[in-house]
């Protein structure tokens, strides 16, 4: 993917996210969205949080420095970072690196 095409894909923000009604729901929602940090060099991280709108966000890497793979088996994601397995996820839709906020279909998992 060029450059060009990663800032096509890139979510403008994910605040703009939570002000769509679609995502964000009734006032009255139990809804929780919630924000992940990871950074690199931290130890290997799981999350299992299937409800609302979630969000993590990488630090210290690019959208290009990460790849994500879906286990069928349990619907986790795993997140390599240069080749290495740093974390695994399921239930978060968005993520953000240095250079953007993307949605999890940027790297193919749908």
């Amino acid at each position: 993917m060029t450059e060009q095409q990663d800032q096509d894909t890139a979510v403008s923000g994910f605040d703009d996210l939570l002000e769509d009604d679609q995502i964000q729901g009734e006032a009255d929602s139990t809804t929780k969205h919630n924000f992940y940090n990871y950074s690199v060099g931290d130890s290997y991280l799981t999350i299992d949080d299937q409800d609302g709108t979630d969000l993590l966000m990488f630090k210290h890497a690019t959208s290009r420095e990460i790849v994500i793979e879906k286990r069928d088996e349990d619907n986790f994601c795993v997140i390599f970072y240069k080749g290495e397995p740093v974390l695994e996820m399921r239930g978060v839709e968005y993520i953000q690196t240095a250079d953007g906020v993307f949605s999890l279909e940027r790297w193919g998992i749908r």
